[in-house]
């Protein structure tokens, strides 16, 4: 699950001549041989395996007309990776960031794209939120597991991403576009930091301080 998309990237990235390099380091480095281990029951493999899933599709999308409809479903395997845990979720930003770049530089259809990606990994999180979780939880914010918190953050990314899309008609150069994305990106931090300013001061938790300062 892992090495298959992330042979594909290798290729898209750096060539075939190139490619089994790339298989080669994640066959042998540190990435690989801990997290997926035969016999290691532990849930970063799949995560892993899911977003290099979602990785692939983005490169082919970019690289290929045929392929564009790969990044909005992209946010299958996204959203399938929240839900086994959030520890995936640097990666998925930084997903939606190179997407959003990629979309200052070229325009087109990539900003509706990367909406649909954001709101098909809402639809999974609601899934999987309303399927395995109590109904007395759904609406309790938690940082680090799936919540509403992650579901805000896709559901503010969505919009941000579908305003892009409207904004383009009159942001016709790269440098009105990377404004436009700018501006969009800063309204949806602040506003993800206005409706859960807890997930950053840790909603006041009495732990240890040996705890926070060198696990939190």
């Amino acid at each position: 699950v892992f090495l298959l998309p992330f042979a594909s990237a290798s290729r898209l990235l750096l060539g075939a001549a190139w490619s089994p390099v790339a298989l080669l380091v994640a066959f042998t480095g540190w990435l690989a041989i801990g997290q997926l281990l035969p016999g290691r029951t532990d849930h970063h493999g799949l995560q892993l395996g899911l977003t290099m899933v979602a990785v692939a599709l983005l490169l082919l999308g970019l690289a290929s007309r045929g392929w564009r409809r790969g990044i909005a479903f992209a946010g299958l395997p996204i959203g399938l990776s929240i839900w086994i845990g959030l520890e995936t979720a640097p990666v998925i930003a930084t997903w939606f960031a190179a997407l959003g770049l990629v979309w200052c530089r070229r325009g087109g259809d990539l900003a509706q794209q990367a909406a649909a990606a954001a709101a098909i990994a809402w639809l999974v999180c609601l899934a999987a939120l309303v399927g395995a979780t109590p109904p007395a939880h759904w609406l309790v914010p938690a940082c680090d597991a799936l919540s509403v918190v992650p579901m805000t953050g896709l559901a503010l990314i969505a919009a941000g991403f579908g305003l892009l899309h409207v904004l383009q008609r009159w942001a016709l150069t790269p440098a009105l576009r990377v404004g436009c994305a700018g501006l969009c990106g800063a309204v949806v931090a602040l506003a993800f930091l206005l409706a859960y300013p807890g997930c950053i001061r840790g909603y006041g938790l009495s732990l240890e301080p040996l705890v926070e300062e060198h696990w939190l």
